[in-house]
């Protein structure tokens, strides 16, 4: 066998080259591609820096929210998704929905740190109920849905869902949102 070999016309070479195939075909039905595949794309979130936002991208996100923190609470507005709110994932590849034993988790790279493995990899651990929605936020990508959309059993949960991951920076909304007026000035 090897390059040295290759015009060797020896039976036993033909023969280990015809074995190695069969052995390398039947590898592949029983293989846990999708889980490997899962690994990789986990370590490369792990790896990448987070993602540089654009005015557009930080305007429509949780990170250009007119809100600030006075004594612990939030000063000038709430930022509040509704179910007519269109959104979206902010980037493409950002996020990741894998299995991880009985659990779903979903990876991030929006919070990396610009230092290399500085941190542990990001991550959110998804309830069963909601791994459905946030599969289908992941495939509708670049296409923006409406909350009212997303496949959840109630509007309360499609909320939910819509803003964990809006709070977490990884969906961006079509429209610029405006806070609501915080509870103080309501009062």
């Amino acid at each position: 066998m090897g390059v040295q070999n290759v015009e060797s016309s020896d039976p036993r070479r033909k023969n280990f080259i015809e074995k190695t195939q069969v052995l390398m075909r039947k590898l592949a039905e029983y293989a846990p591609v999708d889980a490997a595949v899962d690994q990789k794309a986990k370590a490369f979130l792990h790896d990448c820096l987070p993602p540089v936002l654009t005015p557009a991208e930080k305007g429509h996100s949780v990170h250009g929210a007119p809100a600030r923190w006075e004594n612990g609470e939030v000063k000038d507005g709430i930022i509040q998704l509704e179910k007519d709110t269109s959104v979206r994932f902010l980037r493409g590849g950002i996020a990741r929905l894998c299995s991880e034993g009985e659990a779903c988790v979903l990876y991030y790279s929006t919070d990396n740190s610009r230092v290399y493995h500085q941190e542990a990899p990001k991550s959110i651990e998804v309830n069963a109920e909601h791994v459905e929605a946030i599969e289908y936020l992941l495939h509708c990508y670049p296409q923006c849905v409406t909350v009212e959309s997303i496949p959840c059993e109630d509007l309360d949960d499609k909320l939910a869902v819509a803003s964990m991951l809006f709070e977490k920076g990884l969906l961006i909304t079509k429209e610029q949102l405006t806070p609501l007026a915080s509870s103080e000035e309501n009062e």
